[in-house]
């Protein structure tokens, strides 16, 4: 029904609504609702998780000298903390194509 009543609306461009002060505050107040809810949800995000490099070889099937190469062509670039490199798991996923 909500959507049909939308679909209509964008239609009919020459249509008059009249509502009371009470309910264009509900209607603002359930749009305001639902767009702070979208952005919530999109804006989410999980801790990334880092893997060292020999764990990262392993994950990809290659070799300590390949994961040297792909950071030179910036395929996949390690994150340097410490004096370490750690990877992180969303790029291995990428690159793992999932």
């Amino acid at each position: 029904m909500k959507t049909e009543l939308i679909s209509f609306l964008e239609q009919r461009s020459d249509i008059s609504i009249t509502l009371k002060s009470g309910e264009l505050r509900e209607v603002i107040n359930n749009w305001a609702h639902q767009a702070l809810a979208e952005v919530t949800e999109k804006t989410k995000k999980t801790p990334e998780t880092y893997h060292s490099r020999n764990e990262t070889a392993r994950r990809l099937g290659v070799n300590l000298s390949t994961l040297w190469h792909y950071d030179k062509k910036n395929y996949l670039s390690p994150v340097k903390v410490g004096g370490r490199r750690l990877y992180k798991e969303s790029d291995i996923q990428r690159i793992l194509g999932g």
